[in-house]
């Protein structure tokens, strides 16, 4: 247990003490002599000894039996002791959680995050942080970016993750970081004919049926899913939509179509269905 104190003054027992005179009182009790005390606190030893009187005048009772060697504790002196080691260690703990705090090492944080997030970066984002800051306690919400945004504002969420590089673009007021770019596959039924290339082109899906994720939970509007096909003037036929990432691999595993997506989904591994890499990728 250390014995450096903060602060000026504790109160025990309805006495204000200067905590320097119990650091002097600790030294001596532990060294049972004035001059190892003096020598372990880096003090001259007269004005050590005068600490300890003056904190048995403000007691009102010896703490040292003077008379022997080396000095021993009187009853009171060593109920004392134990009392002043414990307010030593909660104003060094005090101390030192107001620094934690202030370094957003204590405290709470509330984290929201697309469905999407779950498979790609955020397990090792918060296994990061739970190493960095073991006693922030963190809270986490599934939410759509609409209502992460809502929710920023206000001041319910403190920090938010999304898919959406043109809609977060749009909330001017939200301070955003990249922190993933991530390369396309082609989502397909296992027993699909391109499902055992190494990898595939947009011209080789063109002609497929498409399933797209619709509304919130897409990690893109449905035109954006398609946007690499679009860009080279192809013309895909989305022939079902779905609500969720779920059920887009549901869908794809039952051979309504075959989709576009970032690598991430790959995490989303069920039975009867491959990933693809999209061709022509960094």
């Amino acid at each position: 247990m250390s014995n450096t104190s903060y602060g000026k003054d504790v109160c025990l027992g309805g006495i204000a003490l200067d905590l320097r005179y119990l650091r002097a009182f600790v030294a001596v009790a532990q060294e049972r002599s004035f001059r190892g005390a003096a020598e372990r606190l880096h003090v001259a030893q007269p004005p050590l000894t005068r600490q300890i009187q003056k904190l048995e005048q403000e007691l009102g009772t010896q703490l040292l039996d003077r008379g022997t060697r080396p000095i021993s504790l009187t009853p009171a002196g060593a109920a004392f002791l134990e009392e002043a080691l414990r307010a030593l260690f909660h104003a060094n703990r005090a101390v030192e959680r107001s620094r934690q705090a202030s370094q957003g090492h204590l405290g709470h944080l509330s984290v929201g995050a697309v469905q999407w997030a779950h498979n790609a970066l955020l397990p090792s984002a918060v296994r990061a942080f739970r190493a960095r800051a073991p006693e922030v306690t963190l809270d986490l919400f599934t939410l759509v970016p609409n209502a992460q945004a809502d929710a920023l504002r206000s001041g319910e969420l403190d920090v938010g993750f999304v898919a959406h590089g043109v809609w977060l673009g749009r909330q001017r007021e939200l301070a955003a970081e990249p922190l993933l770019h991530e390369p396309m596959v082609a989502i397909l039924a296992e027993d699909h004919p391109l499902a055992e290339q190494s990898e595939v082109t947009l011209e080789d899906l063109a002609a497929e049926p498409f399933v797209a994720v619709r509304g919130a939970f897409a990690t893109a509007p449905i035109d954006g899913q398609l946007t690499g096909l679009q860009d080279q003037g192809l013309s895909p036929s989305v022939v079902q939509e779905v609500p969720d990432p779920l059920s887009l691999i549901s869908f794809v595993a039952a051979g309504a179509g075959v989709s576009l997506n970032v690598a991430s989904f790959a995490n989303l591994r069920r039975q009867g269905v491959a990933f693809v890499p999209l061709a022509g990728q960094a």
